[in-house]
């Protein structure tokens, strides 16, 4: 996909010379935070760095060496190494082949984008560029590119090829675990719209999906390959989540006292609190998912009442909806998680757009840009975590609004799957 920075320009200066100013200023901004923030995620790269060589050296993972990913996960970790290997290079070598690598996953996800969309594709294409180039900082740096883009995959497949749908969902999950929230809503989907044949195709697709994962953990011959999971369970309140910089708020207003401890890879608080606010997520957790659910099935038998069949931009509404509220729930918040939404926000309306750009823009100001000063609870940055994590609340009830008028707002409908 060639970035197509005149139409980019063209869209800044429609949303207003304010908004296009602060968005220059953050790129120049961004400019500096790439050539000298970076080191950042040097922890991050070595680990990968580390779990290559030791695969292209023979190793066997989580047998011979840990591993806190999912299987699948080493694809876009292992790739990178490759040439570098061939090349007799080091770590900067590997670092410059996987941001290389993630800059092709951008790429082929905007391409996935456009052809996905029925109507306005230049429009997507364009926001979908601007928000590609403002993730760059974290885009460049973690493997999440590729989970990412094979859901923009799995979608494009929806309405073509189920079975090589249901495949690819099945790799996402078996790459990074989050896709698995959209199957409950792929599933009411076909159910309530009565499309059992391509739901039997994409039950056939991740089958063999299946297979393919079954027969590589067999290979692998470890008993442990699932122990990134408890690693998940025991880890605090993430120094970044939605409970973290409440719990941050509250003791920069005297309420409490705070300690950060590195553990788990990541940042995470110390507090009397813990505990309590850990069960109280646990508990709302469910709950909210299976509301979600229900809401979404009734829109969508709403739309088959009204309409007869369900508009593919009502289902990506739905799965930006149950993503963001598990981004939002989880105690756990890398800044990568916003990664994952990069393939639906070019479908969603005009303001959304807006609000998720500036989520973004905060984000990384927060990390990579000034991570120090959060750690070291200074205010500024405190507020600033919260009002980054407002903006996702805002995000989220904006888009349980569009799921309510998902046939009314629309500009933009698309091919429907099946």
């Amino acid at each position: 996909m060639q970035l197509p920075f005149n139409h980019i320009k063209k869209t800044l200066l429609s949303e207003g010379y304010f908004t296009a100013g602060i968005v220059i200023v953050f790129l120049l901004l961004e400019v500096y935070i790439l050539l000298f923030r970076h080191i950042a995620h040097q922890a991050d790269l070595e680990l990968y760095y580390r779990v290559a060589f030791n695969i292209i050296e023979g190793q066997i993972p989580y047998r011979d060496f840990p591993l806190e990913y999912p299987l699948f996960a080493l694809i876009p970790i292992v790739i990178p190494e490759i040439f570098n290997h061939f090349l007799e290079g080091n770590l900067n070598q590997y670092t410059a082949f996987f941001a290389a690598q993630n800059i092709l996953l951008g790429i082929g996800t905007g391409i996935l984008v456009i052809k996905t969309s029925r109507f306005d594709s230049k429009s997507r294409s364009y926001r979908f560029a601007l928000i590609f180039i403002l993730s760059l900082p974290i885009f460049l740096f973690r493997f999440d590119p590729f989970p990412a883009f094979l859901s923009s995959l799995a979608i494009f497949f929806m309405s073509r090829k189920q079975i090589a749908s249901g495949f690819v969902w099945l790799i996402s999950v078996a790459v990074k675990l989050y896709t698995v929230i959209f199957f409950p809503i792929l599933a009411l989907y076909y159910y309530l719209s009565k499309q059992f044949i391509s739901a039997f195709k994409q039950l056939a697709g991740m089958l063999l999906g299946s297979v393919l994962v079954s027969i590589a953990l067999r290979w692998v011959g470890a008993d442990n390959a699932f122990d990134f999971l408890s690693n998940h369970v025991q880890r605090g309140i993430h120094l970044e989540s939605l409970a973290g910089g409440l719990i941050l708020l509250l003791q920069s207003a005297g309420v409490g006292s705070v300690k950060i401890q590195h553990d788990f890879g990541a940042m995470h608080l110390q507090t009397a609190w813990s505990s309590p606010v850990l069960q109280f997520i646990k508990l709302l957790t469910p709950l909210l998912f299976v509301s979600l659910l229900g809401y979404i099935g009734l829109i969508f038998k709403r739309e088959i009442n009204v309409q007869g069949n369900i508009a593919l931009q009502t289902i990506l509404i739905a799965f930006s909806t149950q993503l963001l509220l598990f981004i939002i729930l989880n105690k756990v918040f890398s800044p990568q998680y916003l990664v994952w939404l990069l393939p639906f926000i070019p479908f969603l309306d005009r303001k959304t757009f807006i609000i998720f750009t500036a989520t973004l823009m905060l984000t990384i100001l927060i990390f990579p840009g000034n991570y120090y000063d959060l750690i070291l609870m200074k205010t500024y940055m405190v507020i600033m975590l919260n009002v980054r994590n407002v903006l996702l609340i805002w995000m989220f009830v904006r888009l349980l609004n569009l799921l309510k008028n998902s046939r009314q707002n629309g500009e933009h409908f698309f091919r429907t799957p099946g």
